[in-house]
């Protein structure tokens, strides 16, 4: 008989599902792709009926739900953390019994749901999926419960976090507050701060690092001068613009070459960061074999210079590394507690969402008044056709 689990990740950004059933990721998706909302929070509801459908199962069948971060420890941050933007919305769900309540509510389950921690979610993601008998595991984001970046090892079935740094100290949060500062939408602009980076030059190093300092071990700490995330009402304070004797940048207005700049410089700072802790944590598990997750690992020119300047010579990452990610990791983590019929499988490809046939596309297509080609059954000419768009610098759509 299948051991079916479903991994959830909800209610902050990047909501997903997933289900492994008897060792073998049948299907994951963000909710967003149902949703059509960027970054959707929501509980994944239409993700989770195209997860059963895919999987083969039904309700009865779910032997577990699998959550992915601890809501009790959340809560404790929150209000440590005096937050100033607090609605009846955010309060609501700041409630620890809110995501179990809602899960069983609204999916209409009274079976077992297990909570993991948040970084442990993201370990898992990373580790369980890599094929690696054992490895190291780094993890890296803006904040969980409390941990914002993780040092573990894993091997076999179990894994094992030995440090990690906690919030407000945060990799991912000095990354997101210059995205801020530099005009971009936190938790999702971030890639474009990445990519400004090679059009710039590295003038303001030692200005980052007034903002985040290296310390022992697996450690770092924050100037929380420059930082104002504590109230909630904006990421950086005015001390970022004494810094940089920069204004921040308004949201769709001209991009400088001093934003250019600021972005070579954070990107060479974030390289120095992660390669220096990946060091040390080389030095503590003697693995030759790296594992990364975290919304901070989906930097991937760092995660590049990490294996380049570090002693490991095996490097995964997990492709889904920011929260939606962490519903696999989830379950994983619950299917291995509930079972002994073996090992979650390696990930063997990430095609795990829905699919749509060229019928189905051409329907939606005809509702409209779009032009377009068919290239059905034309496989040879629609290479061409792409070719010849990609040498005349046009995009292929």
């Amino acid at each position: 008989m299948s051991y079916n689990v479903v991994g959830i990740s909800a209610f902050y950004h990047d909501s997903a599902c997933c289900i492994i059933s008897d060792g073998v990721l049948k299907a994951a998706v963000q909710e967003e792709r149902f949703s059509r909302r960027k970054n959707d929070p929501d509980l994944p509801r239409k993700a989770f009926l195209y997860c059963l459908k895919a999987a083969g199962i039904t309700m009865a069948d779910i032997d577990c739900i699998a959550y992915y971060e601890d809501p009790l420890k959340k809560a404790a941050r929150q209000l440590w953390s005096g937050n100033h933007n607090v609605t009846m919305e955010s309060a609501t769900r700041m409630d620890p019994t809110y995501p179990e309540r809602t899960i069983r509510e609204q999916f209409g389950y009274d079976g077992r749901i297990k909570i993991f921690d948040h970084h442990q979610s993201h370990a898992a993601s990373s580790f369980f999926f890599s094929g690696f008998d054992e490895a190291a595991i780094l993890t890296v984001d803006g904040v969980g419960e409390w941990a914002t970046t993780t040092y573990g090892k894993g091997k076999g079935r179990k894994i094992e976090i030995f440090e990690e740094v906690s919030f407000p100290n945060s990799i991912g949060l000095f990354y997101s507050t210059i995205t801020s500062y530099m005009g971009f939408q936190i938790n999702s602009g971030e890639y474009k701060v990445m990519g400004l980076a090679p059009y710039g030059q590295p003038k303001y190093v030692d200005k980052l690092y007034e903002m985040i300092r290296l310390k022992d071990k697996g450690q770092y700490e924050l100037n929380l001068k420059y930082y104002d995330f504590l109230r909630g009402e904006k990421m950086y304070s005015d001390e970022i613009e004494s810094l940089f004797k920069l204004k921040a940048r308004v949201k769709e207005s001209e991009i400088d070459q001093i934003h250019k700049d600021i972005a070579r410089s954070l990107q060479v700072v974030l390289e120095e960061l992660l390669i220096n802790k990946a060091m040390y944590l080389h030095s503590i598990t003697g693995s030759i074999n790296l594992c990364m997750a975290g919304g901070v690992a989906l930097n991937c020119v760092a995660n590049e210079k990490v294996l380049q300047k570090s002693p490991f010579q095996k490097l995964f990452v997990q492709p889904a590394a920011n929260d939606a990610g962490c519903a696999l990791g989830a379950a994983a983590l619950a299917y291995n507690e509930g079972t002994d019929s073996g090992a979650v499988q390696p990930l063997q490809h990430v095609y795990l969402g829905p699919d749509y046939s060229a019928s189905e596309a051409r329907t939606i297509l005809d509702a409209t008044s779009l032009k377009y080609s068919d290239y059905s059954h034309r496989t040879d000419e629609m290479m061409d056709a792409a070719v010849d768009k990609l040498v005349y610098g046009k995009v292929i759509r």
